[in-house]
This record gives structure tokens, C-alpha cells and sequence, in this order.
């Protein structure tokens, strides 16, 4: 509005009040009237009015801050579009906000001086203002002729009339333009949804009730090699797998029936050259009024490479895990010790790991041990070290010198591989058995405790140790020792055992003993038969599981 502005200051400018003429000039140009083109709906209005009142001049004049434009003239010389605001007869309307007649302008004060009546010797004139619904003067429709004239209210009535025509084309041609905008949002607006629809590589389809395709994009060609010209129209049923159609059924009815609005689900859909592709399927209800099922919508994505991946990593780990099972020792039975153990991991390869030697007439090594995480990484870690359990057990021997060189691998994988992204360290339980003398020489590194059952009711607890392996280079370990009386049992396991039972910290060791305590008659083998029943029937696993038993028989060592 500086414009406006410095005009209002110049003398000759005429308003209302500085509100209404800023409302007034805010839809004025809201309307995008202003040094538009010439109209021939505008222009019939302005011929007509010069001949019914016999004027040699009609104008449809708008008044800006500055000046006021002719959108449609009559009678003016060739080229004449505006006059400043100050010269104006028009402005007095505006601010007059009502009819203004002049039937001889050299004899009205207002208008003596005005050039156009010196200079283009304008006498009369009559202007019927142009109101908006919202109640802004935009101009005039008015009259003009050189010599003066009478005109009569009836007159002036019939030119308002015309005015009024006047503001219903310019409604219109607002109504219009708003209507070209609209169309030209939507057309931009299809435009990109169809440059989206055609370009995805996802195949966007719709159904009807029946489940017979009513559209597909170009990507369905891509995908399975038939057009959508003869695809439109059958059922998506037909290129469904024959295989995966009740599959695809059970997802699909749900909706159709109302219980349901969306599935997700992977079948795999036949391709024109007899082949098939593997495809996930995301499918919305698609409802009309009153929550009618129309049909469905969604898309396919064609998920073949992913699948393919999948089944090589799915083969690749089952070998892998045929062979980190195929490296477990095997149990040991003879009259000294009976040593077996339970290995079930929750993913195809696990962290947990346990490995027994003889290491020499009366001595055993018993090791268990859990590398934190699942899957590949902790898998590999856990084999590293088992690549190391023999020659360590029957070497070193000494449970505190294996633990210290277990510690020092540990340590040793992340010192030289700085560029792992996980660091995994390991709880490990080690026991040297001496069933000559009925000694136990025992380290516990953060692992779950091991329990032992003798002769009588009391269960024990294997607990003295160090920190978990592979937290530290050099930490304190103590040795733990118990002497036993057989019969005895010893049980050694990792967390995931109580974990699958849905015990807590506290609730565990106490399970477990009572489960030894219960079953401290039966064999070995029927004790880890026993306890493997009970993994088995929780489906759900959350973590690696793995139980040693060990029984030392009655009457050893021989008297």
C-alpha cells in the first residue's frame, strides 16, 4: 500500500475512510481485474447502456489507489485505458458510496477546474458504483457526453440496474477463474499422481467386491508380463499360485466380510512365462456409503531377490549350524562319571557352548560357557573359543589357568579387530572333577550358578569365581573347591534355561533345584530326557538354551 500512500497525500484524492478504502482496495485486486484484457461479456454491457440512454461515451471504470482503469469503454479515443485518480469523476462515487450525477460540469464547483472538463470538454456525466457482495465500491459504470443533459431518477435506476449486470460478470468471471484455478490444481494434482502411479515400481491395484481387478498400474506388466488391458477385469485370484490361493483366501474373505480392513501377507504370483514371483501383498477394504465393501486396494511388491537371499542365508546357517552342533562332544558314561547336556538354540546358531575332556585316569574338565548376543557374531566368537577347549583343558588343566587364557582371547579379539561393532564378552562355569579323591576345583566368570545334589537333601551352589570374560586384560579370580560324597549330580546351565520357564532371578536357582531334588533317583540320561520334555513345551524361546548333568555313581571311587 505505499503507493496508496503517497497518493492519498496529493490533493484531489477523495475517500471514504482509510478502513474502507483499504478493505475496498484489497478485493479489488484480490479479483485480478486491474490492466486485464478486453472482455466481450464487459463490453456488450457497455454498448448497450450508450445506446439505450443515447451517450456517446459508457465506460466500466475501477479506481485504484492512483488511478482508475477502464475495463470496457465506449467512445474514447483509441489507445485510452486510464486517468489519474485526482482527475477522476468515478472517485467521487467511491467516496460518495452512492450514485453521483453532474448535468453540466462548468457549473459545479467540484468539477470547474477538473482538465477533463477543460481539455476533453466533458459537461455530463452519471455513475452507478459497482458494490461487491461484501459491500466494496470497485468503480463505476457510469455515462459521459459533451454537452449537458438532464438525467432522471428513473434514469439513474435503470443505469444501477446496469451496474448491477456489471458485478454479475465480474462474480462470474471470478466464479470462472476460480473454477480454471481448481482445474488446474486437479490436472496438476493428476498429472503427478499418475507420473507417480506410472513410475512406481510397486504394483498399485484395485478390486471390486467380487475380487476381480479394476485397475493396475504399468508396473504389473513389469512384474509379470501380462498387460493390464487383459489382466482388467478377471479375478486377481487366477494369478495367485495354486499353492498359495487358500492361503490368500484366509487373508482376503476376512475383508470382504467386514471383520477385518487390511491384511498383509507374501504368495507368489504367476508370471506369463509360466514362472512365478515371490510378492508381498499389503491390501486395504475399500468402502462406499455406510461402510459398504466396494472392493480392495493395495499394493504388490515383488520381494523374488529377497526371497532368494533368504533361502541361500537360511541354507548357508543350517549347514553352519549342523557343524557348530557336529564339533559338541559327545557324552561321556563309564563307572567313574556320567556327562550328558541339553543344546537348543533359540536362532539357527547360538552363543551357548560346552565341551567336557578326560584328562587323564581320574580327572575331567567340564566347561560351559555363553557369549552374549545370538545369531552369527556370537556363534563365531563361541567357536573361536571352542577352537582353543582341548589343548586348553588338558594342558593347562588348572581352572584358574584357564580361565586366564579364556580372558586373554577374549580380550585379544577386540585389542586387534578395533573395527567390531559390538564388543561381546562371555560367562563361562569351569570345573575340574576328581572323582579319585571327590574333589571339585571350580571358577565361576558371571555365570549362573552350578548346583550339586549329594547323598541327603541339599542342593549346593558353585558361585566363587571373577567377572564375566573379555571385560577386562587382567582381573581377580578366585578358585572355588568342594569336596563331594557320591551318589552325586551336578548341574551346570545357562540363563536361557530358566529364562524359557518364566522364572525370575530370584524364582530360578530354586526351580532348578527343586527339579534336581524331584528327580535325584532317576539316570542321567532319564534326567536330561526329563528336562528336555520341559523346554520343549514352551514354543517360544527367547533365548539360547543349554543344561549339563553330571552323576557320579554310588560306590566310586572304589574302596
Amino acid at each position: 500500500m505505499k503507493r496508496w500512500n503517497e497518493a492519498i497525500l496529493r490533493s484531489g484524492i477523495k475517500i471514504s475512510s482509510v478502513e474502507e478504502e483499504l478493505r475496498r482496495l484489497a478485493e479489488l485486486y484480490d479479483l485480478n481485474l486491474l490492466d486485464t484484457p478486453q472482455e466481450e461479456s464487459f463490453d456488450r454491457i457497455t454498448r448497450m447502456v450508450a445506446d439505450i440512454f443515447e451517450m456517446p461515451i459508457a465506460l466500466i471504470s475501477l479506481v485504484s489507489e492512483d488511478r482508475q482503469w477502464f475495463k470496457s469503454c465506449v467512445g474514447l479515443p483509441e489507445g485510452t485505458t486510464e486517468t489519474s485518480r485526482e482527475m477522476a469523476f468515478c472517485q467521487h462515487v467511491v467516496a460518495e458510496k452512492k450514485p453521483v450525477t453532474v448535468h453540466n460540469a462548468l457549473e459545479d464547483i467540484r468539477f470547474q477546474n477538473n482538465p477533463l472538463v477543460q481539455s476533453m470538454h466533458i459537461r455530463f456525466y452519471a455513475g452507478a458504483p459497482l458494490i461487491t457482495k461484501n459491500g466494496n465500491i470497485l468503480g463505476t459504470l457510469c455515462l459521459i457526453d459533451i454537452k449537458p443533459r438532464l438525467f432522471t431518477q428513473e434514469q439513474m435506476d435503470l443505469l444501477r440496474h446496469f451496474s448491477q449486470m456489471v458485478m454479475t460478470e465480474i462474480e462470474l468471471r471470478k466464479s470462472l477463474e476460480h473454477t480454471r484455478q481448481m482445474e488446474q490444481n486437479l490436472r496438476q494434482i493428476n498429472e503427478k499422481y499418475e507420473s507417480v502411479i506410472t513410475n512406481v515400481h510397486e504394483v498399485i491395484f484395485q478390486t471390486d467386491s467380487h475380487g476381480r481387478i479394476t485397475f493396475l498400474n504399468p508396473a504389473w506388466t513389469e512384474i509379470t508380463g501380462y498387460t493390464t488391458s487383459e489382466s482388467i477385469g478377471t479375478p486377481l485370484l487366477e494369478y495367485i499360485h495354486q499353492e498359495d490361493r487358500n492361503h490368500k483366501l484366509q487373508c482376503f474373505l476376512p475383508m470382504f466380510s467386514g471383520q477385518v480392513t487390511q491384511c498383509d501377507h507374501q504368495v507368489r504370483l504367476i508370471t506369463k512365462d509360466g514362472g512365478y514371483k515371490w510378492i508381498y501383498v499389503l491390501a486395504r477394504v475399500t468402502q462406499g456409503e455406510a461402510d459398504q465393501v466396494l472392493g480392495t486396494s493395495g499394493t504388490l511388491t515383488d520381494i523374488t531377490e529377497q526371497r532368494i537371499a533368504e533361502d541361500r542365508r537360511r541354507k548357508d546357517l543350517e549347514v553352519a549350524k549342523k557343524v557348530q552342533q557336529s564339533v559338541l562332544t559327545p557324552p561321556i558314561t563309564n563307572d567313574q562319571i556320567e556327562i550328558d547336556a541339553i543344546y537348543m538354540p533359540s536362532e539357527e546358531l547360538s552363543g551357548d557352548m560346552y565341551a567336557w575332556y578326560r584328562i587323564d585316569e581320574h580327572r575331567y574338565g567340564v566347561i560351559i560357557l555363553d557369549v552374549m548376543g545370538h545369531g552369527v557374531s556370537a556363534s563365531l566368537v563361541s567357536m573361536s573359543i571352542r577352537a582353543l577347549l582341548r589343548g586348553l583343558l588338558t594342558a593347562a588343566i588348572e581352572p584358574i589357568h584357564v580361565i586366564r587364557e579364556l580372558n586373554r582371547h577374549m580380550t585379544s579379539l577386540y585389542i586387534e579387530s578395533t573395527d567390531l561393532p559390538v564388543v561381546h564378552y562371555a560367562t563361562a562355569l569351569y570345573l575340574l572333577i576328581d572323582t579319585q579323591s571327590c574333589q571339585i576345583k571350580y571358577i565361576n566368570a558371571g555365570h549362573p550358578e552350578g548346583l550339586i545334589l549329594q547323598s541327603g537333601d541339599t542342593v549346593y551352589s558353585l558361585s566363587d569365581g571373577c567377572i564375566p570374560l573379555g571385560i577386562f586384560p587382567e582381573m581377580p579370580i578366585q578358585q572355588g573347591s568342594f569336596g563331594y560324597t557320591a551318589p552325586a549330580r551336578i548341574v551346570l546351565h545357562t540363563d536361557g534355561l530358566m529364562e524359557v520357564f518364566g522364572k525370575t532371578d530370584i524364582q530360578a536357582p530354586a526351580y532348578l533345584k527343586k527339579m534336581i531334588h524331584e528327580h535325584q533317583h532317576e539316570s542321567n540320561d532319564g534326567f536330561i530326557r526329563h528336562m528336555k520334555r520341559q523346554v520343549e513345551k514352551v514354543e517360544e524361546r527367547p533365548d539360547d538354551i543349554c543344561l549339563i548333568s553330571i552323576s557320579i555313581p554310588d560306590g566310586y571311587p572304589h574302596s
